[in-house]
């Protein structure tokens, strides 16, 4: 009973483990080329160099099942395909649907102990990497940021939190700088500038930031109402340091990356209040002004939505024309009122994006473990088809679905993170479409039919491998 089933999985284990073997030794290259080169020359010792790459496996390990899946399912369908074996099993009464569900059983489980790799063991190994690259950031401080990005990581800098819109990594220039100030618990401080230099003193005790064209601004904590701006041509920052050499640090904050999902979905409960909070001091900032100017209209901002009003942050104007244009232009008229919205919508964007960040997450632990199953579904019918390029077709058309998955992973990371679609579709997105084909493809393989996958441009690809094998 259980003599085909074992016979297809004896056939998929060998293409998995050399599929998995070669993807990791590939992606790992990659990173070693990329990366030594830059720890060797600012001193790491060779046994955090060892670490670091112990960690780096772990984290290309989640990246490379998915795809190791896909190679050994072609690769094992195109054989049994290929020596005719496909026609033996229908003339014995063998469906090809039977023959796929030994391998996508076990693709499953493989998916479950992914998901736990994910959840369990890659966020504590990406946590001892951070642990480790924090004392390496130090020897040079740019290396440590990215643009565009908020750097927040408390056990290298505390009360700040800073903002490069550019960097300039083959000097101390970074530009478009936002910094958030929490030195102070009784005002909110955030300064503007349009450049400036980050470096170290000779001490090392001290990131300092010598900024040009420089805005202040201050809101009491206590009294939101109590505003005050400041400019300054050149202005110096200076952020302690924690850690003022190479050595383990104690590091406690953990980002994204390194939280498991008990871990991300109370990060994410904690910036749903930071961002109801925010939402409603808007709310009473713009009520208090309405009532100046038109208290008749009780009901205009009851439906009040952030994007009702942030149409154009550069030139100040920050409510649309709805149906009251005497509170609009009052509002954008009067500075106290535009730079408290200014300050509060800095903040709330700000939790927004760091929650949106924090969901993506979520889903993508879900969402990467799942593709393990998709691409079973798509590899059975494709190795089916593909059986004359054996070795040569499997990889190619693994590599080339691979691509476009990965492809939708970080494109929809990416728009996510910015809050232009909700997270789940973004991770999701990926399954959803290459899900579908993969049904279409195996439902038309099971029941012989020949549609779609039978086209002249599938048949032009498979013979292009074939030649190129």
């Amino acid at each position: 009973m259980f003599i085909l089933p074992r016979y297809i999985l004896r056939i998929f284990w060998g293409p998995l483990i050399l599929g998995f073997s070669v993807i990791v030794f590939v992606l790992l290259n990659q990173f070693l080329i990329k990366e030594i080169p830059t720890w060797l020359s600012k001193d790491v010792p060779l046994s955090v160099v060892f670490d670091l790459v112990s960690v780096y496996i772990a984290s290309i390990v989640a990246l490379a099942i998915p795809m190791a899946i896909l190679i050994a399912t072609l690769m094992t369908f195109g054989q049994l395909s290929e020596d005719n074996e496909i026609t033996a099993m229908k003339a014995s009464g063998y469906g090809l649907h039977q023959a796929i569900i030994p391998v996508f059983f076990v693709s499953t489980l493989i998916s479950y102990g992914n998901f736990r790799f994910l959840n369990d063991v890659l966020p504590e190994e990406n946590f001892k990497a951070k642990k480790i690259l924090t004392d390496i950031s130090i020897k040079k401080p740019t290396l440590s940021f990215q643009e565009g990005i908020i750097f927040s990581d408390a056990d290298l800098i505390k009360d700040y939190q800073l903002l490069f819109k550019k960097i300039d990594r083959t000097s101390s220039w970074v530009y478009g700088i936002t910094i958030f100030d929490f030195t102070n618990p009784e005002i909110f401080r955030t300064l503007l500038a349009e450049k400036g230099t980050l470096t170290y003193n000779e001490q090392m005790r001290h990131i300092v930031l010598d900024l040009y064209t420089v805005e202040i601004h201050d809101i009491e904590v206590r009294n939101f109402s109590d505003y005050r701006l400041y400019t300054a041509k050149q202005y110096i920052v200076r952020i302690d340091v924690e850690q003022t050499m190479f050595q383990q640090s104690n590091v406690e904050y953990r980002g994204d990356r390194e939280m498991n999902l008990a871990m991300m979905h109370k990060e994410i409960a904690s910036y749903d209040s930071a961002i109801y909070l925010y939402k409603n001091d808007v709310k009473k900032l713009i009520r208090t002004k309405k009532s100046d100017v038109a208290p008749e209209t009780e009901d205009f901002f009851t439906d009040l939505k952030i994007k009702d009003f942030v149409t154009d942050v550069e030139k100040g104007n920050y409510l649309k024309k709805r149906n009251n244009d005497s509170l609009v232009q009052k509002i954008n008229k009067d500075p106290l009122v535009l730079n408290q919205l200014r300050m509060d919508i800095s903040y709330l964007n700000m939790y927004k994006q760091f929650r949106n960040k924090f969901s993506v997450e979520v889903h993508k632990k879900y969402a990467l473990p799942f593709a393990c199953i998709i691409f079973v579904l798509i590899g059975a019918p494709l190795g089916i088809r593909a059986r004359r390029g054996g070795i040569a077709v499997g990889t190619g058309l693994s590599i080339a679905f691979f691509l476009v998955y990965y492809a939708f992973l970080i494109g929809g990371e990416q728009v996510a993170d910015r809050g232009l679609m909700p997270p789940w579709l973004a991770m999701w997105a990926a399954n959803i479409i290459v899900g579908a084909l993969g049904i279409a493809l195996t439902v038309g393989v099971v029941s012989e039919k020949t549609f779609f996958y039978s086209s002249i441009w599938e048949r032009r690809f498979i013979n292009w491998l074939t030649r190129a094998k």
